[in-house]
């Protein structure tokens, strides 16, 4: 009961909770990216060092362009030397923000504009042409270049998954992957340079998820607004993680009935509620509920006639990445006539069947937290994100490397932790700007123990310690244990 009072404050507060300035103005009214302190200190000790030379560095990937991603993108250029014209990179129209759009390409940086899909559930097919398409503009940039290293800064598997082949033997690569749903793919799983797992580092899974739950929720009150809610709507909720135990425990303090379900038993604890039913089929879920939530990252819709389920009204509501939580309805809905509306900025895609039956997808089944607006992208909350990338990147650049070449030396995958010293500098800077309660201090001082941040993390430790040199101040005394740097550059 005192775990659930705890996350009802956090949810609360995270209505009116605003975590600094999403950007500013110039004086002739011009956008300019927030500042993140962060990011400076981790740019500046590398940049002291003087090992790191990044001037025939390329950056190629995709990411939500939201104005702290400008940030990011503006200490690679103007503090680790990356220049803007060797930066390609692709955003995704769901969550791309204009102004920091339309900055980025002023600043130099190849950004390929990103357009709609034309039919629901077409996101994957069209985002692969997109990147095809990318890559041959940046394949053009390599011949008129002195380029010898590459970065792939991804963020859903795609770009890693669309290098061309020929690249992958003449350049040193290093690629990151920012997305579990990312690392699903075999293709990347099968490369064979050097990968950086942000997605499944201890940082990025213990605490990112409360951020982006928040976001949902803040999202949440202008969707039920637009809803047609009642006393007597049933809510259900997919996935039991951190999104989804923050969603059902919203709609339980509002005294609506939240039905949910997890494959996994060890998702269910803390909930006790006389409104709150947990089901052992996903299909008895759909068939009671008015709103479905997905917070899985996958298709619950596949294997699953939706429209054989649903009796009346129901309207679903994707909470994760791209379109993937209800794909295989979308693409149903795609080959049948369907309506597209916009009610109080709420994009509605409805679909008609069987008598008195309408189901409708809101945003087109992208997640609801990106509206492509700063709201969704507080400086203060996402700088966590953006400093475990640009340590990643940091990390990437040092571990870049071309495949042997002698015809013996067997060439293997090789996937790295992101380094657990960078993890518990970026947490130990960040936790300070946090609001009271959203954390327990047991949450944040485990990444005091590097140990701990390393069993908590997926891929390997590279041993040489690449990050001694570049980060001294990662070898406080207070390290546990004391990094030994071995490896000069």
């Amino acid at each position: 009961m005192k775990e659930w009072r705890r996350s009802i404050h956090v949810i609360r507060r995270s209505l009116h909770h605003s975590s600094g300035t999403f950007f500013t103005r110039a004086p002739d009214g011009t956008f300019v990216p927030p500042k993140l302190p962060l990011l400076d200190e981790i740019a500046n000790e590398v940049k002291m060092g003087g090992f790191l030379s990044l001037d025939k560095t390329a950056v190629i990937g995709m990411q939500h362009l939201l104005p702290t991603t400008a940030t990011l993108f503006n200490i690679m250029i103007d503090v680790l030397g990356i220049r803007p014209e060797n930066m390609f990179f692709k955003g995704k129209f769901y969550s791309t923000h204009p102004e920091t759009e339309k900055y980025m390409i002023g600043r130099g940086i190849q950004i390929l504009k990103t357009k709609s899909p034309r039919w629901p559930g077409q996101y994957q097919e069209n985002t692969r042409e997109e990147i095809k398409e990318m890559w041959e503009n940046f394949e053009k940039r390599l011949k008129t270049s002195e380029i010898e290293k590459i970065i792939v800064l991804d963020d859903g598997g795609m770009c890693l998954e669309s290098i061309p082949k020929s690249i992958r033997y003449e350049y040193r690569i290093a690629g990151i992957e920012q997305t579990r749903f990312g690392l699903y793919s075999k293709t990347v799983k099968a490369q064979v340079f050097p990968l950086i797992d942000v997605a499944r580092s201890a940082a990025k899974k213990h605490l990112e998820s409360h951020i982006i739950a928040e976001s949902v929720l803040r999202r949440l009150n202008t969707l039920l607004a637009g809803l047609d809610v009642k006393n007597s709507t049933v809510f259900g909720v997919v996935g039991n993680g951190a999104i989804g135990t923050a969603i059902t425990k919203y709609l339980l303090e509002k005294g609506y009935h939240v039905v949910i379900y997890d494959e996994s038993d060890s998702a269910f604890h803390g909930i006790r509620n006389k409104n709150c039913y947990r089901m052992d089929k996903l299909e008895s879920l759909i068939a009671g509920s008015d709103i479905v939530f997905g917070c899985t990252g996958r298709d619950v819709t596949e294997n699953i006639d939706v429209t054989e389920l649903v009796n009346g009204k129901c309207v679903f509501i994707s909470c994760s990445s791209q379109d993937i939580e209800f794909l295989t309805l979308l693409k149903k809905i795609g080959t049948t006539p369907y309506s597209e509306t916009i009610n109080n900025n709420i994009s509605r895609i409805g679909y008609v069947g069987k008598s008195s039956q309408e189901i409708s997808v809101l945003e087109k089944g992208f997640p609801v937290n990106f509206d492509r607006t700063p709201l969704c992208d507080f400086p203060a909350d996402i700088s966590l994100t953006r400093g475990l990338l640009l340590g990643s990147f940091i990390q990437a650049a040092l571990l870049a490397r071309k495949p042997a070449d002698d015809g013996l030396t067997p060439n293997k995958t090789s996937h790295y932790m992101l380094d657990p010293f960078v993890q518990r500098f970026v947490v130990n800077h960040w936790k300070s700007g946090q609001p009271k309660k959203r954390y327990t201090e047991e949450e944040l001082s485990c990444f005091n123990d590097i140990n701990w941040v390393m069993k908590n993390s997926s891929g390997d430790y590279f041993e040489k310690d690449l990050f001694c040199t570049a980060l001294s101040k990662l070898d406080s005394d207070t390290a546990t244990p004391k990094r030994t740097c071995r490896t000069k550059f």
